[in-house]
């Protein structure tokens, strides 16, 4: 297997809270999940970002309203697809506070603003499923509400809904409203 297949292997496994024995004889059990956190980490650093960014993005955008379509991608049901969004936002936090992963969130600014549309909509999803390791990002997602691309304006209100855990009851769009939210933090 070469390195790019190992990392998207990897990847993949992120969500999963399957148990997975380490240590040898004695050893303990983490999560399927959380192994592969460690293992990106340790292997691969910044160079995982576009795989990391695609996978937040599939996360971010899950049908969470169509339970039928949820189905259809192998989710029991809503509350699965919820647990295993969380998995991956855990192992992913994980994966960030590893002392020798060589990445910030000045190695996701690039994607934030680039003229890619897909960069623009996966970066905001990576920084809501990152969570506060992230938070440098908010104010870019705030000024995303105001992007030409109808995609990337929905993902960075996403984004901000979750960082936040709820929406504003009127004028989610309204970007001075989020904007007025987060001087307050």
């Amino acid at each position: 297997m070469d390195k790019n297949e190992r990392l998207k292997m990897l990847v993949q496994s992120l969500g999963d809270r399957n148990p997975r024995h380490v240590g040898g004889i004695g050893g303990g059990y983490i999560e399927e999940g959380q192994w592969a956190a460690r293992r990106i980490a340790l292997e691969y650093g910044a160079e995982s970002l576009p795989e990391l960014l695609s996978k937040a993005k599939t996360c971010l955008v899950l049908p969470f309203d169509n339970p039928g379509l949820l189905r259809q991608l192998g989710f029991q049901d809503v509350e699965m697809a919820l647990y295993w969004r969380d998995g991956v936002s855990s192992h992913y936090k994980e994966m960030l506070s590893e002392s020798k992963l060589k990445f910030s969130f000045n190695d996701v600014k690039p994607y934030l603003q680039s003229d890619d549309k897909g960069h623009r909509e996966a970066a905001a999803a990576f920084i809501a499923i990152a969570g506060r390791m992230m938070y440098d990002g908010v104010p870019y997602l705030i000024k995303m509400l105001g992007d030409s691309d109808s995609n990337v304006k929905e993902t960075a209100l996403k984004a901000l809904c979750i960082i936040r855990g709820k929406g504003f009851m009127f004028g989610n769009q309204n970007a001075r409203k989020w904007e007025k939210w987060w001087a307050k933090r």
